[in-house]
């Protein structure tokens, strides 16, 4: 164990030397010498030359000019790495928490991402904003949501997060949640103030996006809540059209999401409740069949 961990260490060490040396042609000309070395340092975890290289010029934000790194900061590097040392070191020298990456992902995503409780409770007490996004319109409440990270989600909350509060493409971590988190987790989400009725902009509710991820747990949950069934998606779809007409619109899809399966004493049991909540089975879908016909 311990010469493993000799060897772990030395090859930690030697690689940090090669970054050092070669900084040069791993970084290219687009940056100075001492930003490469700010970059290089937090890569390794190196303190010592991050100090040296801010004191010869480093920006504190500079940006990793490499295609593959979409203009990683010194924070993202070390967030990415779970060095909270390092973490702690950059934010103490003025590295901004909110400063995105080209993708748009704030050092906050990157640790959700990467599940880094002390990375992300460390970002949070620097006052990284919650709420910024990517590109493609994830936040970091959203993602622990869809990385069913309670943990995380607690640490959000604590911080005063909204759960109500959309994203500008209209996700809400309770949407992505019922996809395939437990009870658990979705209990915490409704308890902490989410709206378990909730549709996206496309008017898809919860209840209906559980019945199409099938996911037992969330759908037990909503039964249970008494949640109401009367709402329909842009497509005039409602919660039973999802629950018997959707697997055929599935087609070849093999994802893991759809590829759970409910017994057929599952859906009795879930078409039973739909029907004593109010939903019409004479309601026509936009192919204008009825939800008999995919009984």
């Amino acid at each position: 164990m311990y010469k493993n961990k000799f060897l772990n260490e030395s090859l930690y060490f030697l690689l940090s030397i090669f970054l050092i040396l070669f900084s040069s042609e791993v970084f290219g000309k687009s940056i100075s010498k001492a930003d490469r070395k700010i970059l290089s340092a937090a890569i390794s975890g190196n303190q010592r030359l991050a100090q040296k290289a801010l004191k010869q010029g480093a920006s504190i934000h500079a940006k990793d000019p490499r295609q593959f790194f979409l203009g990683e900061t010194p924070l993202h590097k070390a967030v990415f790495n779970n060095d909270v040392s390092f973490v702690r070191f950059l934010l103490g020298k003025g590295a901004d928490p909110n400063l995105s990456d080209d993708r748009g992902e704030t050092p906050l995503i990157t640790a959700v991402y990467g599940l880094s409780l002390e990375s992300v409770l460390a970002l949070l007490d620097a006052k990284a904003d919650p709420y910024l996004e990517t590109k493609s319109g994830i936040s970091p409440a959203v993602l622990a949501a869809d990385l069913c990270s309670l943990p995380i989600l607690k640490l959000l909350k604590n911080a005063g997060v909204d759960f109500n509060r959309p994203t500008k493409k209209g996700f809400l971590p309770i949407y992505t949640a019922v996809a395939g988190c437990n009870r658990e987790f979705i209990e915490f989400l409704v308890n902490s103030g989410s709206t378990i009725e909730a549709p996206t902009i496309s008017g898809v509710t919860p209840l209906m996006h559980a019945i199409r991820c099938k996911n037992l747990d969330a759908i037990r949950f909503f039964m249970e809540k008494n949640v109401s069934v009367s709402s329909v998606d842009k497509h005039g779809r409602d919660a039973l059209y999802h629950l018997l007409g959707f697997q055929q619109e599935l087609g070849t899809i093999t994802s893991d999401t759809y590829s759970r399966h409910l017994t057929s004493k599952d859906i009795k049991a879930i078409t039973i409740y739909l029907i004593e909540q109010g939903t019409p089975l004479d309601r026509e879908y936009k192919d204008g069949r009825t939800a008999l016909f995919y009984c």
